[in-house]
């Protein structure tokens, strides 16, 4: 996995497909809010996002596994259980929102998880950029 990031270009192409991703992800959810009460761009933008949200495994197991290259086993365990976690969480966030504010305000937490990742994935990169030694 080492070598194969080393020649992809590093941890910045990591680090640069992680926060592309999750800007896709938080665009379709933009989308969504804009779309009103056009069931063609509602059903566009949610196939969309599904076509977005197959690679969301493989853009995990890479970064985990670029952060990790010496325990990829370890890292591909924890990929399988954030990623159950993140299905849960997600679940109950969402059926909070609808719960509280009605289906029409879900895109606002997926944006604003979107939002969360990229910030995650930024401090991610300026904890590489000062901690070389870690990697």
């Amino acid at each position: 996995m080492q070598q194969l990031s080393a020649k992809l270009g590093g941890v910045g192409t990591v680090v640069y497909n992680v926060a592309r991703y999750a800007t896709d992800i938080s665009q379709v959810s933009l989308g969504l809010l804009y779309a009103g009460n056009a069931p063609a761009v509602t059903l566009l933008l949610i196939a969309g996002w599904g076509l977005l949200y197959a690679p969301g495994v493989l853009v995990a197991t890479f970064s985990i596994g670029s952060a990790a290259p010496e325990a990829l086993e370890f890292a591909n365990g924890l990929t399988a259980s954030f990623a159950n976690f993140s299905v849960t969480l997600g679940t109950v966030a969402g059926g909070w929102v609808i719960s509280q504010a009605g289906i029409a305000h879900t895109p606002w937490l997926s944006l604003g998880l979107g939002v969360a990742a990229i910030g995650l994935v930024g401090a991610r990169s300026l904890w590489d950029q000062r901690h070389p030694s870690l990697r």
